[in-house]
């Protein structure tokens, strides 16, 4: 099964999975879940059960790169983002997050 099979979402969904979260890092800070179990998906161990991103601040996102690019271009550490998840149980909600010097 691909990853959104994995993660009983549908078809259409897109969006950066969120594998771990850093005790006390932004992240953790505002509630973000990482993965919980490790699944196959089409042959690789992937983390699964954590969070996953579908936008920032209103701006839908697809991958990684989206995300970076974002954070790179249109923020800076101090600002708080609202990020649009996808929780392990499939419900969609929003959660806040400042930011923080990158390491």
């Amino acid at each position: 099964p691909d990853l959104v099979d994995a993660l009983n979402l549908p078809a259409e969904t897109h969006g950066v999975l969120i594998s771990s979260v850093a005790d006390g890092g932004p992240a953790a800070l505002a509630g973000l879940r990482g993965g919980t179990r490790i699944t196959q998906v089409e042959g690789l161990s992937v983390p699964v059960g954590g969070d996953v991103v579908i936008s920032i601040n209103g701006t839908e996102i697809s991958s990684m790169d989206d995300l970076m690019a974002y954070l790179t271009v249109k923020t800076s550490p101090g600002d708080t983002v609202t990020l649009d998840i996808i929780r392990n149980n499939g419900r969609q909600s929003q959660v806040n997050v400042t930011l923080q010097a990158r390491p």
